[in-house]
């Protein structure tokens, strides 16, 4: 899967989850979860001339309306898009969790991979589909997906993480315009607000009455419902950079003891 706003042009990663079966002790079934990164270094190799462009730019920029990508869309939303139904070149890392949340150390998988993305979803989709349930049944590895999520935040939270300190919901905007006769310049502004997080707490329960007085709050971000996808999707890539960190660790480790 890949997961992002219906805007995104420039698709960098995607999630999965892959079944092992344990048959040499219970026959019990643990699960793999896989971090898929869009491969640049494929495309813009060290000393090119994409390389030298993209360490010039520094970072992509966003403005209503318009951007400037890091990359040349050209390649950055094409070859190097993690597009569906094309085989594309990715970095994967495969983990495992305990059930505290912890990461199974020696379970750390980083490999060159080429995969074939099955669907591309929006966070509303995806938020819908873990509300009506399809998510546990016929799409089963996003339900996968989402309680390891809870279970990867409850672990940050139990072992210091800083937004245990937040209070209140973090929001995030997205400014976009559109054709708009009625308005003076003939453009229409649309702020788009999303939650991922309710600070340390993620309530999920609140509902967006708050925002339209129908609730008392405190402020305006206090009413939003908080979005499970961005909750699952943050917490894979914090996930994934959690376990790049403990593997690069591993392979230094062997290296000296080769030495």
């Amino acid at each position: 899967y890949t997961i992002d706003s219906a805007s995104t042009k420039e698709i960098d990663d995607g999630l999965g989850v892959e079944l092992i079966e344990n048959l040499e002790e219970d026959n019990s079934e643990t699960c793999r979860y896989w971090i898929h990164i869009a491969d640049a270094d494929r495309w813009a190799p060290r000393n090119s001339d994409l390389f030298e462009i993209a360490r010039r730019r520094a970072t992509s920029i966003y403005f209503p309306g318009k951007s400037i990508p890091m990359i040349p869309s050209s390649v950055s939303e094409h070859v190097m898009s993690l597009k569906t139904q094309t085989d594309v070149c990715a970095l994967s890392l495969g983990v495992e969790l305990r059930d505290d949340g912890s990461i199974v150390d020696e379970s750390i998988v980083v490999t060159p991979s080429t995969i074939r993305v099955s669907y591309r979803l929006t966070y509303d989709e995806v938020d819908e589909m873990l509300e009506d349930g399809v998510a546990y049944n016929e799409e089963w590895e996003l339900g996968h997906l989402y309680t390891a999520a809870q279970r990867r935040r409850k672990f940050r939270m139990d072992n210091g993480s800083a937004e245990d300190f937040v209070p209140t919901q973090i929001p995030q905007y997205i400014i976009s315009t559109f054709p708009d006769r009625n308005a003076v310049d003939d453009v229409g502004i649309q702020v788009d607000v999303q939650v991922s997080h309710n600070g340390g707490r993620n309530q999920s329960t609140i509902v967006a009455d708050a925002a339209r007085g129908g609730v008392e709050s405190t402020s305006l971000s206090d009413g939003l419902p908080v979005s499970s996808a961005s909750t699952l999707v943050t917490e894979m890539m914090i996930l994934a950079g959690e376990a790049i960190g403990k593997w690069a660790l591993r392979e230094m480790e062997n290296v000296r003891s080769e030495e």
